[in-house]
């Protein structure tokens, strides 16, 4: 048996990927990091089906990191 939720994940994302492709790179690191794991509250996260929003990204001071939260 199966569930479709709604969750939320945040994506840290290094300078280099800063460009044209940002938002396609935040996507597909989403994937990657979610797809297949299993969470203690909701069970295995077996596919990301859809990705409501990718809110503003928040530098991280001092590194340059960008950490965008995502709503899939």
């Amino acid at each position: 048996m199966f569930y479709h939720i709604s969750l939320e994940h945040e994506i840290l994302l290094h300078p280099r990927y800063f460009g044209p492709q940002l938002l396609e790179t935040v996507k597909q690191k989403l994937y990657t990091e979610v797809e297949g794991t299993c969470t203690g509250k909701y069970g295995f996260v077996i596919a990301v089906t859809t990705i409501d929003q990718i809110g503003s990204g928040v530098i991280q001071p001092g590194q340059g990191f960008v950490v965008y939260p995502v709503k899939y």
